[in-house]
């Protein structure tokens, strides 16, 4: 993922509720949504 977008992304998920869970494998990462109630990666 690019440097400059990774940042922004972060900012948007948490600023939508969601909240980091875990580290995926590779460079993947969980997110839990507050929204939907699902876990994505």
């Amino acid at each position: 993922m690019g440097s400059t977008f990774y940042p922004q992304l972060v900012e948007l998920l948490r600023s939508a509720g969601c909240v980091f869970v875990r580290q995926g494998k590779g460079s993947h990462e969980i997110w839990h949504s507050p929204i939907t109630l699902e876990v994505t990666h």
